[in-house]
């Protein structure tokens, strides 16, 4: 009987010493930094659970001391980050598993904000900068040239339209094959998502998230780069366009129906947008002329200033069906037609399938001409 209890209350000492010997688990990375000058305000980190529908999950209020040091250790999965410094300045971290993220701030000039530890974050500021440099080349500049010429939103030019609308996809096809030099199977490539977009792109795409998700495994971004070339597909011609129903000018919903209509065009523009206001006429032209015929226009603006997209309305002559959350870009309908630049246009039959996208001037009045001789 002694023996049997000698031997237990040795099993449980060689138990219990395993418990205090046993090293803890390591965490998934670590965010440390100096806040010079700290202030009274919050220090926010959140996770950006997911960036294209613009939601975030808050992770923690980072508490420096008095010297202004913190350290996190956290056990989290590689994901984007971002940290908000007293509602000022906010900064996205791509941190992938195991990495030591270093940063330095002043709280009295939060222009430069240092990041060093993670060759993630490194990607994501490089191809930030470059995102830029391509857009002001190739666009912006562009843009300048057109409002020097008087009035942007209103000039005739089909060719000073088409300009803007060509160099942007020249711009979107610099970041494609910026992706491929330099982003790979970085945690930085979800940051890319944003602006993915084409049907005729969604190969690479693919390819990509396969690298990633070799690397990677099934984390959670790794289901929201597959759900964003999901909806390119869906969005793509012979994909079934998504239901929708916003507040006209009056505050009426209206539901988009194509099953009342033989042809009905899904119209993204905004009052900003010049080549969405200098293909107006061509549009209107096209909608006087098919409108017995069967042809409808849902016209879904993204602009978020009420009077300015009322007197686009007037000034344009749409004379359709015009709706707008006034929100901008966050509003559902944006993201469930992968739009992320304007103008973005969907036609759509009576079956609710989409048979072509992004069609404009000349090449949308063919495609009409087309469709209504059959």
């Amino acid at each position: 009987m002694r023996i049997t209890r000698l031997l237990f209350s040795a099993v449980l000492f060689s138990i219990i010493a395993g418990f205090g010997c046993a090293e803890k688990t390591p965490p998934a990375f670590t965010i440390s930094g100096h806040v010079k000058n700290p202030r009274s305000g919050k220090i926010i980190l959140t996770q950006e659970e997911d960036i294209n529908r613009k939601k975030s999950r808050f992770i923690e209020t980072i508490k420096p001391d008095r010297e202004g040091h913190f350290e996190l250790d956290l056990a989290l999965e590689p994901h984007l980050y971002t940290i908000n410094f007293y509602d000022e300045k906010k900064i996205t971290l791509a941190i992938g598993r195991g990495q030591e993220i270093k940063i330095k701030a002043d709280g009295a000039d939060l222009s430069k904000v240092k990041v060093s530890g993670s060759r993630d974050t490194a990607l994501l500021e490089e191809y930030e900068e470059f995102r830029k440099e391509s857009l002001e080349r190739l666009v912006i500049s562009v843009r300048d040239r057109l409002k020097a010429t008087g009035d942007y939103n209103n000039t005739e030019s089909e060719i000073a339209g088409i300009d803007e609308i060509s160099n942007y996809e020249k711009h979107k096809a610099e970041l494609n094959d910026f992706i491929k030099r330099k982003i790979g199977d970085s945690i930085a490539l979800y940051a890319t998502t944003l602006r993915w977009d084409g049907q005729e792109n969604i190969p690479f795409f693919k390819s990509m998230a396969a690298a990633f998700e070799k690397t990677h495994g099934g984390i959670e971004i790794t289901e929201r780069i597959n759900e964003k070339i999901e909806l390119l597909e869906q969005t793509g011609i012979g994909g079934k366009a998504a239901k929708m129903k916003m507040p006209d000018k009056d505050g009426n919903i209206i539901p988009f129906e194509p099953s009342k209509s033989r042809y009905t065009l899904v119209d993204f523009w905004a009052s900003w947008c010049g080549p969405c206001r200098r293909e107006s006429k061509t549009v209107a032209a096209l909608y006087k002329k098919y409108k017995a015929d069967g042809f409808e226009i849902y016209g879904v603006s993204l602009d978020d200033d009420r009077v300015k997209w009322l007197d686009a309305i007037d000034k344009d002559g749409r004379i359709w069906n015009n709706v707008s959350t006034l929100t901008g870009y966050d509003t559902d309908a944006a993201f469930d037609y992968a739009v992320t630049s304007l103008p973005a246009k969907f036609l759509v039959d009576s079956d609710g399938r989409i048979v072509s996208r992004n069609l404009h001037g000349r090449e949308l009045e063919k495609k009409l001409k087309e469709l209504y001789s059959e």
